[in-house]
């Protein structure tokens, strides 16, 4: 019995020893934009919200993807990567400066097109700037909290249980907050004289206005005697013409989905994902 027990003992510390396949990685930074410490930081961070929130969120970085579109290329490496269903994944093409983030399963309606439109909005300027680890916890924390915020939220309304107003949300109901405050005497008179001013003011300019009898003209037909100008010709000579052209700018935005039909497309997996991104 104590044989068995070491033997399976022994066959347990074999198997946690193994090295983590890829596929189970959430940071993957084939670019090397990452040192060492962030890479582990941004991985414990990314598993530990995977975690909470039931979905897979996914960073990937490349050096080129070889003219793919970015949009197909993450959504496969989200669909053959063996994560769950339901999932968001970052993208980010170093070569082409393209970023996108593809939304799978639920997350396609709790993450919409719109809402990755503000998250990029917050983390692309770090993107730029080359604070790429700073850029991947905004992604985390953006994403976590639209997908957190009810839809009732985004439409600015609130049930019995709900309640959203300027971008804070209660859980505990409609949140309202009575205060009472003392106004002295001094501050009762600097009000009521401010108000007899502007309505004295606002009276004598009413009069002011009913002084005027004599109205401007703006045209010399009302000192023109009735029927002395007769014209008898008219003619447009145009001595020159002037023609600009402007070249049609390129939208090289792909937010929303870009062509892909209203913001969702299939990857090659046959799966249906949502999602938007651009330039950085």
């Amino acid at each position: 019995m104590k044989k068995l027990i070491f033997v399976l003992c022994t066959v347990c510390i074999l198997v946690l020893s193994l090295p983590v396949s890829a596929d189970s990685l959430h940071v993957i930074d084939n670019a090397g934009l990452l040192s060492e410490e962030a890479l582990i930081e941004l991985e414990n961070a990314a598993s530990e919200v995977s975690a909470e929130m039931g979905v897979d969120f996914v960073i990937l970085t490349e050096n080129g993807i070889g003219g793919e579109d970015p949009y197909y290329y993450a959504a496969d490496f989200y669909d053959y990567g063996g994560y769950s269903p339901s999932g968001v994944i970052l993208f980010l093409d170093m070569d082409e400066r393209d970023w996108c983030i593809i939304t799978s399963g639920d997350c396609i309606s709790s993450v919409s097109d719109s809402e990755i439109d503000r998250i990029g909005e917050v983390m692309v300027p770090y993107l730029s700037e080359g604070q790429y680890a700073s850029g991947f916890t905004v992604f985390l924390e953006e994403t976590v909290y639209w997908m957190s915020v009810p839809d009732s939220a985004n439409a600015g309304g609130y049930n019995e249980d709900e309640y959203y107003y300027n971008d804070h949300y209660y859980n505990d109901g409609p949140y309202i907050e009575y205060t009472t405050k003392i106004v002295s005497l001094p501050q009762c008179i600097a009000v009521g004289g401010f108000i007899g001013l502007a309505a004295a003011l606002i009276v004598c300019l009413v009069m002011k206005s009913r002084m005027n009898t004599a109205k401007p003209q703006f045209a010399a037909g009302y000192y023109m005697v009735e029927n002395s100008f007769n014209l008898l010709h008219s003619r447009d000579r145009f001595l020159y013409s002037n023609v600009t052209k402007v070249a049609r700018p390129k939208d090289e935005n792909h937010s929303g989905g870009g062509n892909r039909g209203g913001g969702g497309f299939r990857s090659s997996s046959g799966r249906s994902h949502g999602g938007g991104g651009g330039k950085f």
